[in-house]
């Protein structure tokens, strides 16, 4: 007959395979608890630990999933997994118990004795052999899947300086534009280099597509931000990772991996940073990306191609790096949108990364709202009331990395998590609209230089403002 369970939490808790948060073991294990078996507890505690903490079940069948009918003493069971969390593991593994039994009404028979190991807080914990004070071996694991796994040397220096491999990043940029007598312009503002950035696909628009896309403004001229920002954003690695991916930034004489803000408009000065060209590196030439989704897309209304606008030059990547873009990718999680233009940044069996553009999506008429211009009135809005020729789309961006280790091994690790960070911080200084903000000149000096040169303008001294 089966060993029935009784409690719910018990059997929601035994149900399912072994992942990297759980692993059952024998009660053996505890009963009779050798110097072999307070090892392979140690073993999975630690890859436990060193990863996001999981739960160690003593007492079921690895194979049946089924309760053993053994007995285990609880006291007994706390004082050997004490022992091993503090003798055996290095740092000291923090934990917590369940007990489930027969005699609790739990299960028919037998005993589960359950350990929540605690994700790290500090350093990576170690298996340890000790004589007396001294240390003889450290052996450092994490869960993999279901076991713990040795690691590397580049994972464990990652260990000892990061707490987890994967890495998200979102901004708001804007794209501001100016209708005019002669058809779509652009206003004098401060603006983050996104602006740029998207404009070289602006001025490619003819009389036609200008027409087409100010017939129902708000909805196609987000749509034509959105669409042509993932080419825009792989320009910005042309110029930035011209010639490494790698970045860094020099300090009292030393090379340092730059910050997350190292240049860009009013930031340090960029003879402070100098590309890495000692790193491993691959040269992608744009070519070599592959887009899909284009007949799909509000671009193929238009005439401005944004393959052969972009793809005529090379950026640096780390080996065997693919790119791809997607303008129909399906959305899963977005209310509003249900395809999202995508850029895919990957490494096979190493890291998939992947920046979306527009998950959120606003159009209005007039400067972005946070922008210190919005509620200034210049001499020149009582001229030209230029705000109500002005439009500003504003667009969601969403960084996403996800790392095959630590389930595979990724000896290149380290590499791959600071290449995530190369590319959130031009994301942080190109792109992020409020970011740039925080880094205009004082904002009562801004609307005074702004107020000076409106008046100019209004008074004929300047050809063009806008």
């Amino acid at each position: 007959m089966p060993n029935e369970i009784h409690n719910q939490d018990l059997a929601e808790l035994i149900e399912g395979d072994e992942d990297y948060r759980k692993e059952f073991k024998s009660a053996e294990v505890l009963r009779e608890p050798s110097d072999k078996h307070r090892r392979k507890i140690a073993r999975e505690m630690v890859g436990f630990a060193n990863r996001q903490g999981g739960k160690l079940i003593f007492g079921v069948d690895d194979e049946t999933r089924e309760v053993e009918e053994l007995s285990l003493d609880d006291e007994r069971s706390l004082k050997t997994i004490s022992e091993v969390a503090h003798d055996r593991c290095e740092p000291k593994i923090e934990f917590t118990r369940e007990f489930y039994g027969s005699d609790l009404g739990d299960v028919d028979n037998g005993n589960v004795y359950v350990v929540d190991i605690s994700q790290r807080r500090g350093p990576p914990h170690a298996v340890v052999e000790a004589s007396g004070q001294d240390i003889k071996t450290r052996e450092y694991r994490i869960r993999a899947g279901d076991r713990p796994r040795l690691v590397s040397t580049e994972e464990l220096e990652w260990l000892f300086e990061r707490d987890s491999p994967s890495a998200t990043f979102d901004c708001t940029s804007w794209f501001v534009y100016l209708k005019t007598e002669d058809g779509l312009g652009l206003p004098k503002l401060h603006l983050p280099d996104s602006q740029s950035l998207l404009s070289e696909f602006y001025w490619d628009l003819s009389d036609e597509d200008e027409e087409f896309l100010l017939e129902n403004e708000g909805e196609k001229m987000s749509d034509f931000i959105r669409e042509i920002a993932p080419f825009a954003f792989v320009r910005n690695l042309c110029e930035a990772h011209r010639e490494s991916w790698l970045i860094e930034k020099r300090r009292k004489g030393k090379m340092e991996a730059s910050p997350s803000i190292s240049w860009g408009h009013y930031m340090v000065d960029n003879n402070a940073i100098s590309p890495n060209r000692d790193v491993p590196t691959n040269q992608l030439e744009l070519s070599e990306i592959e887009v899909t989704g284009l007949q799909q897309s509000l671009l193929a209304e238009l005439s401005v191609d944004p393959v052969e606008s972009t793809f005529g030059g090379m950026f640096q990547t780390p080996p065997d790096v693919e790119v791809a873009i997607d303008l129909h990718t399906q959305a899963e999680k977005s209310e509003e949108y249900t395809r999202i233009p995508t850029l895919t940044i990957s490494r096979p069996n190493r890291f998939n990364f992947e920046i979306e553009f527009g998950r959120r999506l606003g159009w209005g008429r007039g400067p972005p709202d946070a922008h210190p211009i919005h509620n200034l009135r210049t001499v020149e809005d009582s001229f030209n009331n230029i705000s109500e020729d002005m439009g500003t789309v504003e667009l969601q961006i969403d960084f996403d990395a996800e790392f095959e280790f630590p389930d595979s091994p990724d000896p290149e690790v380290k590499s791959h998590q600071d290449y995530a960070r190369q590319l959130i911080e031009i994301l942080e200084r190109n792109w992020d609209a409020y970011l740039f903000l925080d880094q205009l000149p004082d904002h009562t000096s801004y609307q005074i230089n702004y107020k000076l040169d409106a008046i100019m303008q209004a008074l004929g001294f300047n050809q063009s403002y806008f």
